[in-house]
């Protein structure tokens, strides 16, 4: 069986960079190296490094996906610390301990560090797409609904709506967050380490 050699052209005929000057290099030479680059398989062919290189070897919709769950990441990180600045002045007025309001912040990152085991485990029976939306909406829903406790009575009811809303939204960000880092092994598994370190930066 007979082998094709691809055989690349030479420095002295082609490359700019080896020549002395751009000028030694005719524009039949050009041509010819340009057509033996063509000829040489994909894989042969010398790639893009680093971030810009991987990204330029993106379809349209890996991008989308990927700008989609940085911006669901942002949100979902951005949640737990909205409320820090106007909360404790809030919760004081309906009869809320300096103990208790604490608590109450801290519910989201406790949940999440708690529930993010067990939907690791339970995602493949639930389905990753199903626990990334599922997450989503359950934060966005608690954040809604955490904007009329202002209207509630004074005292264990206020409490205890609080503390129900910050667990839930520790519930959908430790689904969002799980899934998240389930979803990018399967749809870029040669780029997990530079998304995941983008993703952290962003």
């Amino acid at each position: 069986m007979e082998t094709t050699a691809f055989i690349a052209p030479t420095s002295s005929s082609v490359l700019p960079s080896e020549a002395s000057n751009d000028r030694d290099i005719t524009h039949e030479q050009f041509s010819a190296g340009r057509r033996a680059y063509d000829e040489l398989p994909a894989d042969l062919r010398p790639q893009k490094r680093g971030l810009l290189g991987k990204i330029s070897r993106w379809k349209w919709k890996q991008i989308f996906i990927v700008i989609t769950l940085w911006v669901g990441y942002l949100s979902v990180s951005t949640a737990f610390s909205t409320i820090a600045p106007f909360f404790p002045n809030e919760a004081a007025e309906h009869g809320a301990s300096p103990l208790l309001t604490g608590f109450i912040i801290s519910c989201a990152p406790l949940c999440v560090v708690i529930l993010s085991p067990v939907f690791g485990y339970y995602i493949p029976q639930l389905g990753v797409r199903f626990t990334l939306l599922s997450g989503l909406w359950l934060v966005g829903g608690s954040y809604i609904l955490l904007s009329f406790v202002a209207a509630m009575p004074s005292g264990w009811v206020f409490i205890f709506f609080c503390i129900l809303l910050r667990i839930t939204e520790g519930a959908g960000s430790a689904m969002f967050i799980t899934s998240l880092y389930m979803q990018l092994p399967e749809l870029f598994p040669s780029s997990v380490g530079t998304l995941t370190v983008c993703k952290i930066t962003y």
